[in-house]
C-alpha cells in the first residue's frame, strides 16, 4: 500500500514538473525597442524623430557608427556625405526636408540616407525599432522554432516561427544563433535553422590593387628655366617633381617645366605632380577650414594636373594644426573623388605613426587609405634633433614597425615605402663649460665624402642593419649611420616581405649609381 502511494506521489510531482517546465519554456517576452546595428542595441531613445510620415535619424549616431561616411563642416554649416565616389552635401543653414534641428542636434531624413549607405535600414512600429544591417547571413527554419530572449530553453519567447521561414542571422554562439524576423530579434536554437547565403557588405570603398612602382620625388626649391643635368635610371617608373606648393595668392605655385616633363615622358616614365602645403600650418588652415576655398583648391589641383597631362597627383601635406585633422581628411576625400573622375592616379604621403600632433596624429590613416590609390609611407626622420635622441634616421626595426602599424590601421594593399637617400651627421662637442650637440643632414654622396676625408672607421650595426661610423676629432665626436646600397637592400627586401607596392626615393637628386644598381638588381629577383 505504501509503495502504491509513493508511486502516485512521484507521478504527481512529475506532472507538476512537466507543467512548470512547459510553462517556463513557453512564456512570452517583449523585445526592447531601440536602434540596432547588426543585431546590437546601441540606443533605446532619442535616436529618431517622426514628422510628416518621415523618419529623421540622429546624425551623430549615423556618423559615429559609420552608417554614413561623412564630415560635419561646422565652420560652413554643411554636412558632407561621401558614397560610391560621389559627394553629397546638406546645407543646414537653410530649412530643408532633408534634416531637422532640435535641441542643438541634427537629424537626417532616412529617405535621403538610404541611397547613400551600404547599410540596409528597416523601421518598425513608427520608429520604436530601427535595424541597420551590413553583415548577416540569410537563414531558414528547418522546422517550427522560436526566437527567445536569451540563450537557454527556458528564456522567454519573443516570436514563434513557422517552418521554412526566412530569417537574418547575425552571429553564432555555441548552440544558438542571434537572428531576426522583422522586428523580432533574439536567439534561435541552431539545430532548427540552416544558412542560405551570406549577405556581408563592406562598408568601405573598394581599395585598388595597383602595380608596383619605383617612385622618385624630385626636389625643386624654385622655378627652373632649364635643367643642366638630368638624372635618369632604367628602373624608375614614376617621377614626382615638387612644382606646386600652397600659396595664398594663387592657391598653388606653378613651376612646371615642359622640357623636364618631355624628357621623362619620352623615356616612358610616369609624371605625378606633387602638391604640398609648404609645411605652413596657418596657410593650410586658411584653405582647409573654408568650404569654398577647400573646394577651389581641389579644382585647382585637378585643373593643373589636366593642363599638364600629369599621370597622377601626389599630395604632400605635412605639419598641420591638429585641430585641422578632419578638414584634411575631407579635403583628401574630395580630391580623390575628382581625381578618379579625371583618370588621375592619387597618392598621399603620410609619416610613420608617432605621438607628434602636427606631424603624425593629423592623419586619419584608415580613412585616407580608403580614398587613395597609393599611400606613400615616409619611413625616415625617426630622429631629427639631439632632443629626440642620437641615432639613425631610419633603422630597419623602426621602418618595419612603421610598415606594420600602417598596414594594421589601413588594411591597405597599396603602400609604397619611402626610402631616404640622405642621412644625418651627429656632432657631440665637448667644451670645458658644457657639452653641445648638433646635427647636419647629408646626401649619400656627401656622407661618403665626409667619412672618406676624415678616415672614419666603419662597422656594421647589426641591430639597425646599417653601417656605422664614429670618430673623435679634437673636442668633437662625430657619429653617422650610413645610408648605402646595404641599408637600401634591407629596405627593398622588407617591402617585398610585406607585399608593399614598391619604394619611393627621397630624393632623386641625392642618388648615386650604386644605389640605383641595387634597386635594379633586387627588382629582378
Amino acid at each position: 500500500m505504501k509503495i502504491k502511494k509513493v508511486i502516485i506521489f512521484a507521478l504527481i510531482l512529475l506532472v507538476i514538473l512537466i507543467g512548470v517546465m512547459s510553462f517556463a519554456t513557453n512564456q512570452s517576452a517583449d523585445m526592447v525597442g531601440g536602434f540596432y546595428l547588426n543585431g546590437e542595441n546601441l540606443l533605446k531613445d532619442n535616436y529618431v524623430l517622426v514628422e510628416r510620415d518621415n523618419y529623421f535619424i540622429d546624425y551623430e549616431l549615423l556618423s559615429d557608427t559609420n552608417i554614413i561616411d561623412s564630415f560635419n563642416d561646422t565652420d560652413s554649416g554643411y554636412i558632407q556625405i561621401f558614397y560610391k565616389n560621389s559627394l553629397y552635401e546638406i546645407n543646414y543653414n537653410i530649412e530643408s526636408n532633408t534634416y531637422i534641428r532640435e535641441n542643438e542636434k541634427i537629424y537626417i531624413n532616412l529617405n535621403y540616407i538610404k541611397s547613400k549607405t551600404n547599410y540596409n535600414i528597416e523601421i518598425y512600429e513608427k520608429g520604436e525599432y530601427i535595424f541597420a544591417d551590413s553583415i548577416y547571413n540569410l537563414g531558414k527554419t528547418i522546422e517550427s522554432s522560436k526566437i527567445r530572449e536569451d540563450k537557454y530553453v527556458t528564456s522567454g519567447i519573443i516570436k514563434k516561427i513557422e517552418k521554412n521561414q526566412e530569417i537574418k542571422i547575425y552571429n553564432l554562439d555555441n548552440e544558438w544563433a542571434l537572428a531576426r524576423l522583422e522586428n523580432n530579434l533574439g536567439y534561435v536554437y541552431l539545430e532548427e535553422i540552416k544558412t542560405i547565403s551570406n549577405q556581408a557588405t563592406k562598408n568601405i570603398n573598394s581599395i585598388n590593387t595597383n602595380e608596383n612602382k619605383i617612385v622618385a620625388w624630385d626636389l625643386f626649391n624654385r622655378k627652373a628655366d632649364t635643367i643642366a643635368n638630368y638624372v635618369y635610371y632604367s628602373s624608375l617608373d614614376v617621377i614626382a617633381p615638387t612644382w606646386h606648393s600652397l600659396d595664398k595668392e594663387e592657391f598653388f605655385t606653378d613651376w612646371y617645366l615642359e622640357e623636364y616633363y618631355n624628357y621623362y615622358k619620352n623615356r616612358n616614365v610616369f609624371v605625378w605632380g606633387v602638391f604640398s602645403n609648404s609645411f605652413d600650418r596657418d596657410l593650410t588652415s586658411y584653405y582647409l577650414r573654408d568650404r569654398i576655398r577647400r573646394k577651389q583648391s581641389v579644382e585647382k589641383i585637378v585643373e593643373i594636373s589636366k593642363k599638364y597631362n600629369y599621370d597622377g597627383i601626389n599630395l604632400d601635406f605635412e605639419n598641420l594644426h591638429y585641430e585641422d585633422k578632419d578638414y584634411l581628411t575631407a579635403f583628401i576625400k574630395e580630391l580623390y573623388i575628382e581625381a578618379l573622375k579625371n583618370n588621375l592616379v592619387f597618392s598621399v604621403d603620410v609619416t610613420a605613426v608617432s605621438k607628434s600632433q602636427n606631424w603624425s596624429l593629423i592623419y586619419d590613416r584608415e580613412e585616407i587609405g580608403k580614398y587613395s590609390d597609393y599611400l606613400a609611407l615616409m619611413a625616415y626622420d625617426a630622429t631629427t634633433s639631439p632632443e629626440q635622441g642620437i641615432g639613425p634616421i631610419a633603422s630597419l626595426p623602426w621602418v618595419e614597425n612603421a610598415v606594420i602599424e600602417l598596414k594594421e590601421i589601413t588594411q591597405s594593399n597599396s603602400i609604397i615605402l619611402g626610402v631616404p637617400f640622405y642621412t644625418r651627421l651627429w656632432e657631440i662637442i665637448e667644451n670645458e663649460d658644457a657639452t653641445y650637440y648638433d646635427t647636419t643632414a647629408l646626401r649619400v654622396k656627401s656622407a661618403q665624402s665626409f667619412v672618406e676625408d676624415n678616415n672614419i672607421p666603419i662597422i656594421f650595426d647589426n641591430k639597425v642593419k646599417q653601417n656605422y661610423g664614429e670618430k673623435k676629432i679634437g673636442n668633437t665626436t662625430y657619429k653617422i649611420w650610413i645610408e648605402d646600397d646595404l641599408s637600401l637592400e634591407y629596405r627593398i627586401d622588407l617591402a617585398k616581405d610585406y607585399n608593399l607596392k614598391g619604394i619611393a626615393i627621397w630624393a632623386l637628386d641625392y642618388s648615386t649609381d650604386e644605389l640605383w644598381l641595387k634597386i635594379h638588381k633586387r627588382n629582378k629577383k
